[in-house]
């Protein structure tokens, strides 16, 4: 057994069950040298589809693989790959405890639904500083007390308030639900992150700082918003060799649904 467990899955729906069937090839084929599995079409034990929130897998995944004996735990969504190999993720894990992502300026006044805030007894003013994470990729480390906290902290509200992890969708957000009482009457309100809002205020409350500030200026994990930002600032490939490549430091890359999908190197 290899010390850390790269994981994902895919479920209920064509597109996912497709993208964690690549990611599940893709490491096959890479071979890094790390354990890694992708619940595909499938569940982690005491997880129950029809029941609780697609959200929620995350937790179940990690609390699998953790009884499996595996103490660093690394999460990616089934649309991200690896550029290089995870060697330095696991570097990251082993020195701080955790590998968090931030994302940007985003915030979680803007992300979060006034049940989530009801349930944990906060109001606006108390998250409106308080920035968002990225739940798409994330590493913990339970040997390490930071990684330990976080995933208790993250255990904790996943078994006793799991409606924290449900409600609308986050992103892409439907416009109709702005302002409305299933959000929050507050326009300023755009969606809810389910587990990425779970994540940033366990973050926040217990003052860990991201290891990376955002996904489009790396230097580990990048989006695929970097590709197209460089098309934007130097359209033209002839002058810039470099146009439409990650940086040599990349490590994770990724897509979403707003950028579409790419083709992954092999």
């Amino acid at each position: 057994m290899t010390d850390m467990a790269i994981i994902s899955a895919g479920f209920k729906h064509a597109p996912f069950i497709k993208r964690a069937q690549e990611l599940n090839q893709h490491l096959r084929l890479k071979n890094f040298g790390y354990s890694f599995k992708i619940w595909i079409d499938d569940y982690p034990k005491d997880y129950d589809i029809e029941t609780m929130s697609p959200y929620l897998i995350k937790y179940y995944c990690m609390e699998e693989m953790i009884k499996e004996g595996y103490k660093k735990i690394l999460w990616i969504d089934s649309s991200m790959r690896f550029y290089h190999g995870p060697k330095h993720i696991s570097n990251i894990l082993d020195n701080d405890g955790y590998f968090i992502v931030g994302d940007g300026d985003s915030r979680l006044d803007t992300w979060s639904d006034d049940n989530f805030l009801n349930v944990l007894d906060l109001n606006r003013e108390d998250v409106k500083e308080i920035k968002m994470v990225l739940g798409g990729v994330f590493g913990l480390n339970l040997n390490h007390d930071s990684g330990r906290k976080i995933y208790e902290a993250y255990k904790e509200l996943a078994i006793n308030h799991q409606e924290l992890f449900d409600g609308l969708r986050g992103i892409p957000h439907s416009p109709d639900s702005v302002g409305k009482k299933e959000l929050s009457l507050d326009t300023n309100v755009k969606g809810h992150r389910h587990d990425t809002s779970v994540l940033s205020y366990i973050c926040n409350k217990l003052n860990i700082k991201p290891t990376q500030k955002n996904s489009i200026e790396g230097p580990w994990y990048y989006h695929n918003q970097y590709l197209e930002n460089q098309k934007e600032k130097n359209p033209d490939p002839l002058s810039n060799p470099n146009i439409g490549r990650f940086p040599t430091n990349a490590v994770i890359i990724s897509s979403d649904a707003f950028i579409g999908i790419r083709d992954w190197e092999t």
